[in-house]
């Protein structure tokens, strides 16, 4: 772990993300603040990638380390950082998670609706598709249920 620490303070941006990850998977818990200033800091065009990284940490004390602040600002009125966010939370649990996009494609913001469809269409995962179904099957709204189709008819 120490190897990989000395590389916390790294000049660039996204792999300093990438190794504040993997330390907070190996146990290092200020790691975690660590990963949110910067996640905070990035510009929107890299959020969709730093959400991937963020999505494929597995262990679960830095899953609950992270989850508390990532659903705060999933809430937050940043449109591409609640986005981001939320995208870590649906890729580690798809059924929470779903709710905030469904939410998003039906927003009055087309910046937000788009943004939603974009990292739905991105996570081809069979949970999220299954979810997807489910919530066509309920969803009232005329223009999200056609959004909805559509995403499910490009995962063919």
């Amino acid at each position: 772990m120490q190897a990989l620490a000395r590389y916390a303070a790294a000049r660039d941006v996204r792999f300093r993300m990438r190794v504040a990850a993997a330390l907070l998977g190996l146990g290092d818990g200020p790691a975690a603040a660590r990963l949110l200033t910067d996640l905070d800091a990035l510009p929107a065009e890299w959020l969709p990638a730093a959400a991937r990284v963020l999505a494929r940490i597995e262990a679960p004390a830095a899953r609950a380390a992270l989850a508390p602040e990532l659903a705060t600002r999933a809430r937050g009125a940043d449109v591409d950082q609640a986005l981001a966010a939320a995208a870590v939370l649906l890729a580690w649990d798809p059924e929470a998670g779903f709710f905030r996009f469904l939410e998003a494609l039906s927003a009055t913001s087309v910046r937000e609706r788009d943004l939603a469809e974009a990292y739905l269409a991105s996570d081809r995962t069979r949970e999220l598709t299954w979810v997807m179904r489910r919530a066509l099957a309920r969803e009232g709204r005329d223009f999200t249920r056609d959004r909805l189709r559509r995403l499910l008819d490009a995962r063919g």
